[in-house]
């Protein structure tokens, strides 16, 4: 015979009557594994991190532009990219993809505007 008894919202009370050891131990068993899944954190996948980050020095000379210009571009949200601490990151293969997207007359424009 198994009876609830509940003193508190905070503890809990189980008065056992007429178990055997085995059925103690396997009801005692199935309440320390629900009460560790409980406990343990969702798995998060963990986030790809890019095959290759630059500062805004590298991304200047790969585009063949000025560190001014990338951080016109950066503003005016034409490329992509990150901050680490103080510093500016950019993926590489982002920042090719986000440039193919644009025209060229439309990078010349957002560097006067």
């Amino acid at each position: 015979m198994l009876r609830k008894t509940y003193k508190s919202s905070i503890m809990k009370h189980l008065i056992v009557e007429n178990l055997s050891c085995s059925e103690l131990e396997s009801m005692l068993t199935k309440i320390v594994r629900k009460c560790l899944l409980e406990l343990q954190p969702e798995k998060i996948p963990p986030k790809k991190l890019p095959k290759k980050l630059a500062n805004i020095g590298e991304i200047a000379s790969l585009l063949g532009k000025t560190p001014a210009t990338i951080h016109n571009y950066k503003r005016k949200g034409l490329i992509p990219y990150c901050k680490i601490g103080r510093s500016l990151c950019f993926d590489v293969d982002q920042v090719l993809s986000s440039i193919k997207n644009f025209s060229s007359t439309n990078i010349k424009n957002a560097n006067y505007e």
